[in-house]
């Protein structure tokens, strides 16, 4: 049970953050600032046990993916935040005037002020830390909203940065829903300068709308529907147990994952008797079992959600080779939100399955011929936000990677990213750029110094 935020709290705490920009955090020398992140990095740590715990409570995820996922990256991403901040540089001209005058042009950052990072249910507390980090290393005060169905992590950050010596106002973490309720109350806000989203368009498109009063910039990391490409010299050693984390990882709840497959037809049989063994391995089960890899979807509502699309698939004639069903345990696990890894075969590039981004562990296996037939058939989406590549020649890999319109081309690899590196989603999957470096130019607004001498 959390409080709801209401507009009076939201106006609380955004009169408390542009207190917090004025008299202490946004004032702050970048390497005071730095310091403090660097000691909730450290705290992450200390507190790993009970973020774990929260995090396996909210999401049903496995004890061991938890612990990686919301200790290790979260700290990193403070770390990196505050070395990214202190490795900041400007740019700097100098000049001579017609009348011989000397100027020297520089460059300046400051805070935007007072931002709201609103994160999502599936990875709450990494997802929300991608930007709140970099927001606050660029001297930020942050209003952060985690979503409804994950909010106790986000608690505990709060509770973290307030034992690291962040001052108060820097960062607050407001409950509740979005409609008529705390995600309204803060993109209806006219002193918010800037919004952060990691979630769904339909989320994306309804805070773009608010926030073009007032002419507020936004930076989105969105939905995709991702393909992964077999090509025909693919190393099945590699590309099936790296389909099978890109298709199933945390349940299919990964922005990042595959939902659509295209194997060459020469390797179709050889790819699928190899895929559906080891989706039989996939152990379901309660998070805190040591031998678990999958738990339940984040919800029976969105299970519910899940189960449409398939039926939607088979209805349009998909033969489903796996799953498609919930799985049976005979005990008080039958009351959980599970689904079994699904995968469908036998529809084209235009039904809905192939569209739609379904956000559980379905995925569909299709069949190509030739590079650039692949090439235009992954491309065949109004999303691009990642791509996996699976091929030992290293050409094709980088060809292919260099013509997918995705924002993250991985080549015999997937989630291996650096999170300095930029983030970009194509089309529906984004506007703006995360990482690390990116996000910090865009928490930041570039002034220019004029001397003349």
């Amino acid at each position: 049970t959390v409080h709801e935020a209401d507009r009076a709290l939201v106006d609380r705490a955004v009169e408390a953050g542009q207190a917090a920009v004025r008299d202490s955090w946004g004032v702050m020398p970048v390497q005071k600032r730095a310091g403090i992140l660097r000691r909730m990095s450290a705290l992450v740590g200390d507190y790993a046990d009970e973020i774990v715990e929260a995090d396996c409570a909210e999401t049903g995820r496995p004890r061991g993916i938890s612990r990686s996922l919301n200790t290790d990256r979260a700290a990193y991403l403070l770390r990196t935040a505050a070395e990214e901040a202190t490795a900041w540089y400007g740019d700097s001209y100098f000049f001579e005037t017609p009348d011989g005058g000397k100027v020297l042009n520089y460059t300046t950052r400051h805070p935007r002020g007072v931002v709201a990072v609103f994160g999502p249910w599936n990875m709450p507390l990494l997802l929300l830390l991608m930007n709140v980090a970099p927001a606050l290393a660029a001297g930020n005060a942050v209003i952060a909203k985690p979503s409804e169905e994950t909010p106790v992590t986000a608690s505990i950050l709060a509770r973290i940065a307030a034992e690291a010596g962040l001052p108060d106002g820097a960062l607050s973490v407001l409950q509740g829903g979005g409609a008529e309720s705390t995600g309204e109350f803060l993109t209806d806000h006219p002193d918010i300068a800037a919004y952060a989203l990691i979630g769904e368009c339909r989320t994306g498109e309804l805070i773009m709308k608010r926030a073009a009063s007032g002419l507020r910039p936004v930076n989105f990391e969105l939905g995709g529907k991702n393909p992964a490409v077999i090509c025909g010299d693919a190393d099945m050693a590699k590309a099936v147990p790296g389909s099978i984390a890109s298709a199933f990882a945390n349940c299919g709840q990964v922005c990042f994952n595959t939902e659509r497959i295209f194997v060459h037809s020469s390797r179709r049989d050889e790819f699928l008797d190899l895929f559906l063994k080891a989706i039989s391995k996939i152990r379901i089960g309660r998070p805190e079992d040591a031998d678990v890899s999958q738990g339940p979807l984040i919800s029976r509502n969105h299970r519910e959600k899940v189960i449409a699309a398939v039926e939607r698939a088979r209805s349009d004639g998909a033969e489903c080779l796996t799953g498609g069903d919930i799985p049976q345990f005979g005990n008080e696990l039958d009351r959980g939100a599970f689904y079994s890894p699904t995968v469908l075969t036998g529809l084209g590039d235009d039904s809905d399955i192939m569209s739609n981004e379904v956000f559980g562990p379905v995925c569909h296996v299709s069949t190509f011929d030739e590079t650039d037939e692949v090439i235009a058939r992954a491309n065949a989406t109004p999303y691009g936000l990642a791509s996996a590549i699976w091929t030992e020649n290293i050409s094709t890999g980088h060809l292919m990677a260099s013509r997918i319109r995705a924002g993250v081309n991985w080549i015999n690899c997937w989630q291996t990213r650096d999170p300095r590196t930029p983030l970009a989603g194509f089309g529906r999957s984004g506007v703006g750029m995360g990482g690390s470096r990116a996000a910090l130019e865009f928490f930041s607004q570039q002034g220019m110094v004029t001397l003349k001498h």
